[in-house]
């Protein structure tokens, strides 16, 4: 019997090793997929439909009406038809930024350079308007310095950054007034096991998503999201051929197995090297692949989603210099405030992927 994880391994596209699904180059979207090349006895991709055209969610032609919808949304499926937008200077980060969750156990604003929120907890969901007028709203309701340079990540759970395209061009009228230092775009999906024309789909979401906040004068990051060779040879040339993009955003908790972790750091290092030109790249995960892609970036920015989640379980993090880092429990009294713990698994945590991505351990 096969397993799930060698069956999710069969599917996973790859030119070096897998030969081309027989049925691909009679397909109409040919040009803009590049084809399969999977290890999977899979003649095209529409055989992964599910086959429930009444509760599907994907853009799959045995889906007619989501389909259409999907394709007119983004007019069509190339990234060059897509307009140019000014080029605006992107700042340089401090190599490690906390995310925070909420402003809940601190009476003491958090003392960092830089800071992280989700895009999808500045939201109003009824009003479908930001909650937050000005940055200092937002620094006081999370616990930073407003001084703190602000990034916002678009980066989500699905159903989240599906109600976040729902909000339209108009987001970035709002998230302007936040004077945020960067913003990441949304995540949309490249699945392994779905028809392909859901993958090109979202791959020019991503891509429209940032022209619009762009538009606006926002400093944007680019989220880069593929899952074949084409996919990552398409983004290439896109980022190549348009200055005005020089940051990047890639999240590696959604990527699978450690062997395909592997494979996208090569397609990025690979795409840094085709684009010649110093990229910032904004990384969610992926902490042991740090070093090997500081040597090909011009700015590598990890982001701690683990620290003010495992302080709020009351844990506190021990490291030194050439030791693993571990965390501790670390009971408090009830009503203790958390801005101390906070503070101090923050600092170190950074202090020990600062070491790592330099390479030292």
């Amino acid at each position: 019997m096969i397993s799930q994880r060698e069956e999710s391994i069969s599917l996973y596209s790859d030119v070096t090793i897998n030969t081309m699904s027989l049925g691909c180059p009679s397909c109409p979207l040919y040009s803009e997929c590049g084809a399969l090349f999977v290890s999977a006895p899979l003649s095209h991709c529409i055989e992964l439909c599910c086959l429930e055209p009444d509760t599907c969610q994907f853009a799959c032609p045995n889906n007619p009406e989501l389909f259409e919808v999907a394709i007119s949304e983004v007019g069509d499926l190339s990234l060059s038809t897509l307009s140019r937008t000014p080029r605006i200077p992107i700042p340089t980060l401090p190599p490690v930024i906390p995310l925070l969750y909420h402003g809940c156990s601190r009476s003491m604003p958090l003392e960092s350079p830089a800071v992280a929120v989700k895009l999808s907890n500045l939201i109003d969901w009824r009003t479908k308007q930001l909650k937050f007028d000005s940055k200092e709203e937002v620094a006081n309701h999370f616990g930073f310095d407003p001084a703190a340079h602000l990034l916002i990540m678009g980066v989500d759970k699905d159903a989240a950054i599906e109600r976040i395209w729902s909000l339209g061009a108009e987001l970035g009228a709002q998230l302007r007034a936040l004077s945020p230092s960067l913003v990441t775009t949304p995540n949309y999906s490249t699945g392994f096991d779905v028809p392909r024309p859901e993958d090109l789909v979202n791959i020019k979401r991503i891509a429209m998503t940032w022209v619009e906040l762009s538009s606006y004068n926002l400093p944007v990051s680019l989220h880069v999201n593929a899952r074949t060779d084409n996919d990552w040879a398409r983004l290439s040339d896109f980022i190549r051929e348009r200055e005005e993009i020089n940051s990047l955003t890639f999240e590696f908790r959604t990527v699978g197995f450690a062997k395909r972790s592997e494979w996208h750091v090569d397609k990025l290092i690979s795409l840094a090297e085709r684009v010649g030109r110093p990229l910032q790249i904004i990384l969610r995960g992926g902490r042991k692949h740090l070093s090997k892609l500081a040597r090909s970036f011009g700015q590598v920015v990890f982001v701690d989603t683990r620290s003010f989640l495992v302080t709020m379980n009351r844990y506190l993090f021990e490291w030194r210099p050439c030791e693993a880092g571990t965390w501790r429990r670390h009971p408090t009294l009830a009503g203790e405030q958390l801005h101390g713990l906070l503070q101090a698994n923050i600092d170190l945590y950074a202090k020990m992927v600062v070491y790592e991505m330099r390479g030292i351990i």
